[in-house]
């Protein structure tokens, strides 16, 4: 998993978007529920090698953390799960809603290249 801790960090995560889903999972490292979000999130990341996934710490790297919610238009909340697919955010998710069954749906629903 990469670490997203700047803006070009998040244009790099855009462009890695282009050529294969990427998924950013904004965690929170004083919460409980992020904790047990971040374990489905791993074992989800463990069920998709394919998929490319950033973490942002949303405590250590605050500025970083608005900024993305600022050029989305998608509230601040974490946990946090986007699903970034062709440039874009096409779906995302928070708290208790963060599981590998919810992850892989949105996987599943991409549309397919072609």
């Amino acid at each position: 998993m990469n670490a997203l801790k700047s803006e070009a960090d998040y244009q790099q995560m855009l462009q890695k978007s282009h050529q294969t889903p990427t998924f950013l999972f904004k965690h929170s490292t004083r919460c409980g529920i992020s904790a047990g979000a971040f374990q489905d999130f791993a074992g989800f990341l463990r069920a998709h090698p394919e998929v490319s996934s950033y973490q942002l710490l949303v405590i250590e790297d605050r500025p970083v953390s608005n900024f993305v919610a600022q050029v989305t238009g998608i509230p601040h909340k974490s946990p946090q799960v986007f699903l970034f697919w062709q440039g874009q955010p096409v779906w995302h998710t928070s708290h208790w809603a963060i599981r590998e069954k919810s992850l892989s749906a949105a996987l599943a629903a991409l549309p397919t290249p072609g």
